[in-house]
């Protein structure tokens, strides 16, 4: 094999890799919108986390990922226990760590 062949064999490989990983985030990302909606998410922060139902609910479109992990972590833990948070602890008490992780990709990305 020439050295041609073989760095665009290279090329090819590390372009597909890549186009995997994007296709595995996007994933991501349709799964955290069908969660976003199952879990009832959607009827306090309404469609995509942009339209609030209340003033005083926050909006969640474009937050950072990790901050809207860590927040629904800590409502499910109790760890925060302020404001209206008392009404989402039922709403959280069942989803998983993933599905956390997929619904802040969902939100992030919006």
């Amino acid at each position: 094999m020439t050295v041609r062949a073989m760095l665009t064999c290279a090329g090819l490989i590390v372009a597909l890799t890549f186009t995997a990983l994007n296709s595995l985030a996007q994933d991501e990302a349709l799964d955290g919108e069908a969660l976003y909606t199952e879990r009832g998410c959607i009827y306090c922060h309404g469609p995509a986390g942009r339209e609030p139902a209340l003033p005083d609910y926050p909006k969640l479109d474009g937050q950072n990922e990790d901050y809207l992990v860590q927040q629904m972590k800590d409502i499910k833990s109790r760890a925060r226990d302020n404001g209206y948070v008392g009404m989402m602890q039922p709403a959280v008490l069942n989803v998983s760590d993933e599905e956390f992780a997929a619904i802040a990709a969902y939100l992030a990305a919006q």
